[in-house]
């Protein structure tokens, strides 16, 4: 009997120990978990107990988790329908549920977490507390929305903001930050040009300002830079930085096609940035970053284009020559303002319609016969003929026509430049009629005559 009572005693003490080492393994699993994991009481969600990791999804304190209800940190509009899953939970309508929402932080940041939840028994099957587990998601969920974001944006993303102005007021929005800024490199090397500065819910004047001893300057020929906390104390000269009261910076840089720098994204914040606030703000500026500089690639080259045609339509417009350009159905394209006044017309009345000036038939025949004649190896030729003008006066032109072809030989356009050869061609037919003049002279004279050519 008394060993019976002492082998009762051994296997109650050995169960004991089992039990605080399986409490022991929980606490440990619980505190050092990589997921948050939180127990609330059924009646008003007030928080029992929470791990470290929870703390730090939330950034609350454990102190002040445990002071507070689950009813503080979830959004209002997301309360209705954890209530209802809470109420299947304890109608055992279901055993648990996964959703996707955002929690509110201390500092008023709403984060996108998974939440898993379930009730958790006493050992006589009565409800004891709700055990929720949640997941921060926020990087995956704020990088899916920026694929989103650039695969919807186009080049001008409204009537009323461009591509880099929209993406300022994405950046501020998805990362938090307060000022957002897209620059574009001065060819100098030395100063920026802002394409779209957002601060504050606002844009700001575009400025040319110096990289100079600012965070920007560090940003140039690197990925990406970040400057977490302190920003202010490490850029002490930046007077800008000491305006927007800031905390922390990160910023990329813009390559274009070439592997060369044109530009550089800026994200400013007035608080500090924590690892997951850091890890997300490089995730997503690295992923923008790629469309943002094929966007300013394309909108250099087309500044350059405009650039280039403003120049020449100068030169062209400057000419005393008449110049145009037409299709193959003979629609004009362009005319400058020498062929307009020329025919007495504006530009405006000639394009887009087959003009053809009066032209005596043997000398249209003779135009459609040299034009017939261009091909991709022989695409310039040049003739002359008559006209007859507004005014009814017969005048002569000489023109070269152009053949502009494609890749694969087929006539695009034609290019055309006159001029007004009248005064030479009566220069012409006088000294002709002259000297037919003065050999008729010599021929019929009775004195014996010589001309001397000096």
């Amino acid at each position: 009997a008394v060993a019976d009572i002492l082998g009762e005693s051994l296997e109650g003490t050995q169960t004991e120990q089992r039990l605080k080492q399986s409490e022991t393994y929980f606490r440990h699993t619980f505190e050092n978990a990589p997921i948050g994991v939180a127990t609330l009481s059924l009646d008003g969600w007030q928080f029992l107990s929470v791990n470290q990791t929870y703390c730090e999804i939330l950034g609350y304190s454990r102190a002040e988790l445990l002071k507070i209800t689950a009813a503080q940190i979830i959004p209002k509009s997301e309360r209705d329908r954890l209530m209802q899953l809470q109420a299947q939970l304890l109608a055992v309508e279901i055993d648990h549920f996964n959703i996707e929402k955002q929690c509110l932080r201390k500092d008023q940041r709403l984060i996108w977490t998974r939440l898993s939840g379930k009730i958790m028994h006493y050992d006589d099957g009565s409800p004891d507390c709700f055990l929720l587990i949640t997941e921060n998601i926020e990087q995956r969920k704020r990088m899916e929305e920026t694929h989103i974001f650039l695969s919807q944006c186009v080049h001008h993303y409204s009537d009323y903001e461009t591509f880099f102005e929209s993406l300022a007021r994405y950046l501020s929005a998805c990362l938090g930050m307060s000022y957002v800024c897209i620059d574009r490199f001065e060819k100098d090397g030395l100063n920026v040009q802002t394409l779209a500065v957002y601060y504050k819910g606002k844009f700001e004047d575009n400025v040319v300002y110096a990289l100079k001893d600012t965070p920007c300057g560090n940003v140039v020929g690197q990925d990406i830079c970040c400057f977490p906390a302190d920003v202010c104390q490490t850029f002490p000269k930046d007077e800008v930085l000491k305006m927007l009261h800031a905390e922390s910076y990160a910023g990329v840089t813009l390559w274009d096609s070439a592997g060369k720098p044109i530009g550089l994204i800026a994200v400013i914040g007035e608080q500090p940035l924590d690892s997951k606030s850091q890890s997300l703000a490089e995730a997503v500026l690295k992923i923008v970053a790629v469309r943002a500089a094929g966007e300013l690639e394309r909108k250099q080259v087309e500044e350059d284009l405009r650039l280039s045609e403003t120049r020449y339509h100068s030169i062209i417009e400057d000419q005393s020559e008449l110049i145009c350009r037409y299709l193959p159905n003979g629609k004009l394209t362009f005319v400058n303002g020498a062929y307009a006044r020329y025919y007495q017309k504006s530009p405006a009345e000639l394009i887009n319609i087959n003009y053809i000036p009066k032209i005596p038939e043997p000398d249209l025949s003779l135009i459609l016969k040299k034009l017939a004649a261009i091909t991709p190896d022989n695409p310039s030729i040049t003739y002359s003929h008559r006209i007859i003008t507004p005014n009814a006066e017969i005048r002569w032109q000489q023109w070269t026509q152009r053949g502009i072809y494609s890749a694969k030989g087929e006539i695009l356009e034609y290019q055309a430049v006159g001029k007004d050869i009248t005064d030479c061609k009566l220069a012409e037919e006088a000294l002709i009629a002259s000297e037919a003049q003065s050999r008729l002279i010599l021929e019929v004279s009775p004195i014996p005559m010589v001309l001397i050519d000096e």
